[in-house]
């Protein structure tokens, strides 16, 4: 499904994850008085992080790795 804008759906709604929060879905043809009033804003657009690759196959501590490093980054943003 292709939402305003282009966008599909899933993407305009919560970052884009259906992780199993609840959203109304209000069809606007029969309810016109929620369309917004000004044109809906761009995604946010973000540089790629970095690939790390390895050489070798990775083991649980390179995920363990990962999850730490992923933890730090997000409390620092």
């Amino acid at each position: 499904m292709i939402f305003k804008g282009g966008r599909p759906l899933p993407s305009c709604l919560g970052g884009g994850d259906l992780d199993g929060d609840i959203y109304n879905i209000i069809p606007l043809k029969e309810h016109p008085w929620f369309q917004p009033n000004k044109p809906l804003s761009a995604p946010a657009e973000y540089a790629p992080t970095q690939r790390k690759l390895l050489n070798r196959d990775s083991t649980m501590k390179d995920v363990a790795d990962f999850v730490m490093e992923y933890i730090i980054s997000d409390v620092r943003s």
